[in-house]
Order: C-alpha cells, then structure tokens, then sequence
C-alpha cells in the first residue's frame, strides 16, 4: 500500500508531501491504505490528536476479541 500511495509536493512551506484525500482516491478507484496509515502516525507533524474515520473498525471478528480477553484473563488470574 505505502510504495503506491499518490502524492504531490506542497507549494508552500517547503518540501512536505501531500497525500491524496481518500475520497478523491476512491473516485479513481485506489484502495484505501488502512493498513500503511497507523503506520505513518509517528511521522506527522503538528498533529495533537487524530481523529478515527466514522465507522472504522466495524465488521471485525469481536468474538475472536473477547476469546483472547478471556483466556488473557484466565492466564493472568493469580497475578
């Protein structure tokens, strides 16, 4: 996902990069990179919070979630 994310350079304040918006990106239809963004986090820059995509996270296997909590739980019991 990351070596094929389309992106130009800023005009003004010297050399940053600037991703493509995912809507834009949808309409030509380039996958969303969900699993390169969280990996990019630590390189923004002037950013105090980052805000999740309403709806993120929906649709994963919740079950699986609560079976490792649970056996987490179990095997951490006396301590």
């Amino acid at each position: 996902q990351g070596s094929r994310l389309p992106y130009h350079f800023a005009e003004a304040g010297g050399l940053k990069y600037v991703m493509m918006k995912k809507e834009k990106m949808r309409e030509e239809g380039i996958p969303s990179p969900d699993i390169i963004d969280p990996m990019t986090f630590p390189f923004l820059e002037d950013a105090n919070e980052y805000i999740v995509a309403d709806g993120a996270g929906r649709g994963t296997n919740t079950s699986a979630v609560d079976e490792a909590m649970a056996k987490a739980d179990e095997e951490f019991s006396d301590v």
